[in-house]
């Protein structure tokens, strides 16, 4: 499914991070949220109905909207002294997610209460920034130090702050190490734990969530448990009336065109979805359905 895409990388991150493995907020969360950071997204035209909700947002609840985005989008131009566009360097957004960390981290400004329970991680996220500097991720991202910190206090000092993101951070490469570091940005602002806040993945297609939620996915069974989880497998098994087949016998979608170049794929059923369109020219999409029976 075009889960694999780029909102695997979510749910996984947010399922080795939480435990949690899909979106945090309900749209009226969104709508009552005190502060939104926006980044990846062109989302009024990717997704209309969140982007009526951030609106809301704005021009209702007054809330501080930052849109960290390389192009001018249409929230972003729109004439509010709450909406702040972030015009970051193409392709920088984990960046400007570090240099949010690190301002947290060396201005001593992250969520003490949120914190506390786990040192070791925050340790663990000191060391890591140890050799990085908020300069030099401020010439990298366009965005200068002085707004780095303003951002990274606002998220932090608000009531309840939202994190949305989408396919300009999870279907980029490095997309999961981009998740997980902005789910530590959540974690730090103390978003994972207030009341109306979060962190929300915008898919690129409907239903993604619910195809993985599904199974539709070579490493997973129905509810999202491991294929590999002998207990789960016995008891899909009992319930299908079928013996399910040995673990890493499926195939995630270019593996799935792969073994049909090779002719060890012999069938393909399509259902929804036209690979020929979706997919880059340099996956070979068209050798790959011919050569199937």
């Amino acid at each position: 499914s075009s889960a694999r895409y780029g909102h695997m990388n979510f749910v996984r991150a947010m399922r080795d991070a939480t435990g949690l493995s899909c979106s945090m907020n309900s749209f009226e969360e969104i709508t009552k949220a005190k502060a939104i950071l926006l980044i990846g997204s062109d989302i009024t035209e990717t997704h209309p109905i969140t982007g009526l909700r951030v609106k809301e947002a704005i021009r209702v609840y007054k809330s501080n909207v930052f849109i960290a985005n390389p192009r001018t989008t249409h929230l972003a131009k729109l004439e509010f002294d709450n909406v702040h566009h972030l015009r970051l360097h193409p392709e920088t957004e984990n960046w400007f997610i570090t240099g949010l960390i690190k301002a947290l981290i060396e201005r001593d400004l992250f969520d003490k209460d949120a914190t506390a329970p786990y040192p070791e991680a925050l340790k663990a996220i000191k060391a890591a920034l140890e050799t990085m500097s908020l300069e030099a991720i401020a010439v990298k991202t366009n965005i200068d130090v002085d707004t780095i910190v303003d951002v990274a206090t606002i998220l932090t000092q608000s009531p309840r702050t939202v994190i949305l993101c989408a396919e300009g951070v999870s279907m980029r490469a490095g997309g999961y190490t981009a998740m997980l570091n902005l789910i530590d940005l959540a974690w730090l602002t103390g978003a994972l734990l207030k009341p109306g806040s979060g962190i929300t993945c915008l898919p690129e297609e409907a239903n993604e969530q619910g195809a993985v939620d599904m199974g539709v996915a070579p490493e997973l069974l129905p509810g999202q448990v491991a294929f590999s989880d002998a207990e789960a497998r016995t008891r899909c098994g009992v319930a299908w009336g079928c013996e399910l087949p040995p673990e890493n016998s499926g195939a995630s979608l270019m593996e799935i065109l792969d073994r049909c170049r090779n002719g060890q794929i012999k069938a393909l059923y399509i259902v929804g979805e036209n690979p020929l369109a979706t997919l880059p020219a340099s996956s070979k999409v068209r050798e790959a359905l011919e050569n199937v029976e």
